[in-house]
């Protein structure tokens, strides 16, 4: 009787302690995360790695199997599955549920800095992939116009991504849909054994120039510069101007300082066709019958996705009137849709609940003022829990 006496003494306290409760409750509710998938720390690891030019099974026998072998002697390991197609490699790792994801992931990285040296030349890095629901993308735009699909891909590339991803909450927005800019480089079987190359050689001469280097640092009093040798190609004449090998001839002309005694270089442009085109669609988007390109919006992590998706909507008219006339950004699925109704279902359900509790209470007490007093207790123990949730 001690706690009940002491709280119905002081009814402005109690009153100040449920006021600040209620308040700290309003606030983390409009506040906490809502998405469709629950946050879960699942068991599975992905590693993926390119390797471009090389057959299926030549990524099977020279990466998949190596990173499998290396990858089998990680900790708490319940599956290994392995997929490989042409320049692709996919070991998905499952571990037994509870494992420490962060440890495994550190983990599979050691093991994989061990079989970097062992893997051809020419394979990329691999790549570790957690899984992780946030990214699945929250929202699907489409750009669609009077252009044709690799205008629309450069417009969706130059224009609309960054500002998509400039929106608070967004961490990315990726491009499907038209062809990208290439650079094609053709080279006939006659030229190739007229100077005596291979396509090796080429490709390992493109590769070798196309890089930038950084050059170290410059202090001048209390200012520091960095340097960088810019090495990239910008243009396509610089492509065409590459040096491949050089050659031995009697008159040198033409061969530029630097050059060896009696060498001539051998270009690019002697040995191939060089011109601008555009890569192979991977993936072809249609609108309405028309090419299109489609950008998925992801959120980041932790983030509200239904706060999000109103920001990238509040965002569309600014984006759309920076495109050119006769070309639109629109919504083509809006997952946040289904977290807008089961929202208000709930909410509606918890309305109609509260009523009916609140006359059931009435009918039995026929009190209003106990009536009164439970039926403020029920939504103030909600929000209440919502702000320990949070």
């Amino acid at each position: 009787m001690t706690l009940t006496k002491t709280v119905v003494g002081k009814p402005t306290t109690l009153f100040i302690i449920f006021a600040l409760l209620v308040g700290f409750g309003l606030y983390t509710a409009s506040d906490l995360a809502i998405d469709l998938f629950p946050e879960i720390d699942a068991p599975f690891l992905v590693v993926l790695t390119n390797y471009d030019g090389a057959g299926p099974e030549e990524v099977e026998r020279s990466v998949t199997r190596v990173l499998e072998s290396q990858l089998s002697n990680v900790s708490n390991i319940e599956q290994i599955t392995s997929f490989s197609s042409e320049g692709f490699s996919q070991v998905s790792i499952e571990f037994t549920w509870g494992t420490n994801m962060n440890e495994a992931s550190n983990e599979v990285r050691d093991r994989l800095e061990f079989v970097r040296d062992v893997l051809p030349s020419g394979v990329r890095s691999p790549q570790i992939f957690k899984f992780d629901p946030s990214q699945f993308p929250i929202m699907t735009m489409q750009v669609s116009g009077n252009r044709s699909a690799e205008e629309l891909r450069q417009l969706a590339e130059d224009v609309i991504q960054p500002r998509l991803e400039q929106i608070d909450g967004v961490a990315l927005a990726s491009v499907s849909g038209g062809r990208d800019r290439a650079v094609r480089v053709e080279v006939p079987q006659d030229r190739l054994e007229a100077y005596g190359l291979t396509l090796t050689q080429i490709s390992q001469a493109l590769r070798s120039q196309n890089v930038q280097v950084a050059g170290g640092r410059i202090t001048e009093g209390n200012t520091n510069y960095l340097v960088r040798t810019a090495g990239e190609f910008r243009t396509i004449d610089e492509i065409r101007d590459t040096v491949i090998s050089w050659r031995q001839t009697a008159n040198a002309v033409g061969a530029g300082p630097g050059a060896p005694a009696g060498m001539q270089p051998i270009r690019l442009r002697d040995v191939a066709n060089v011109y601008d085109d555009f890569r192979r669609e991977d993936t072809a988007v249609y609108i309405n019958g028309s090419s299109g390109v489609i950008l998925s919006v992801q959120r980041q992590s932790g983030t509200n996705s239904v706060q999000t998706a109103d920001n990238v909507l509040e965002r569309l008219d600014s984006i759309n009137a920076a495109l050119p006339e006769g070309v639109e950004l629109g919504v083509v699925l809006d997952t946040t849709e289904i977290i807008r109704d089961s929202l208000r279902d709930v909410s509606s359900s918890a309305i109609l609940g509260a009523i009916f509790a609140v006359l059931v209470l009435f009918v039995f007490l026929r009190s209003f003022r106990t009536t009164f007093v439970i039926a403020v207790s029920i939504p103030v123990s909600l929000i209440i829990t919502l702000m320990l949730m949070y």
